[in-house]
């Protein structure tokens, strides 16, 4: 007296299902080949897997998905494509082009030091990624890539850099100490 009673219906069903498994693609650099040159060496095959999933349905309704096991069937096969690297710098999977690259000497400097001033030469803030160059070697304003240092543009001049000699800017006065002086790669970006 007083109670309810609900009848309600619960299936556990099992099935097995074929599973695509997705292939990656594989970037390969050849640095005889142009920058832009773009070829699929090899086309990538999905694989597959075998997976048996096990399911609750209570009143008509799945209530519950598991995956309980899986068994590979076929492995997928990568797809490798090849870039042209000639005169070009592979960072971070990305080609970037360069029109020209030599070794310069390189000081580090901070606008945190004394005496120095927060604006270099063109008038932009002095901060990481601002180097100080020797306008007849270097343009002011181009860009450029130094090994150790990153990517950067040229905005500064400095009494002591004629020639191949490059300061670059840092936030701190101790990572220019930590910089010191060094013999680095710089490439001109197109």
């Amino acid at each position: 007296r007083g109670m309810e009673i609900h009848v309600s219906s619960m299936i556990e069903t099992a099935y097995h299902m074929i599973q695509p498994l997705p292939y990656e693609t594989v970037t390969t650099f050849n640095d005889t080949l142009p920058v832009g040159h773009e070829a699929v060496l090899k086309e990538g095959v999905p694989g597959y897997q075998e997976v048996i999933v096990k399911e609750l349905i209570v009143d008509g309704e799945v209530v519950s998905s598991n995956l309980t096991e899986s068994k590979l069937l076929k492995d997928p096969v990568a797809r490798v494509v090849e870039k042209g690297s000639a005169n070009a710098l592979v960072i971070d999977n990305e080609v970037i082009p360069y029109s020209n690259s030599f070794t310069v000497s390189a000081t580090g400097y901070s606008r945190m030091q004394a005496n120095l001033s927060d604006y270099t030469y063109t008038g932009v803030l002095a901060e990481k990624g601002v180097i100080a160059v020797d306008p007849s070697v270097i343009p002011l304003g181009t860009k450029v890539y130094v090994e150790g240092y990153g990517f950067a543009s040229c905005e500064d001049t400095g009494g002591a850099i004629k020639g191949k000699k490059i300061d670059l800017c840092f936030n701190t006065v101790e990572e220019c100490y930590q910089w010191g002086v060094q013999s680095v790669k710089l490439y001109i970006l197109d």
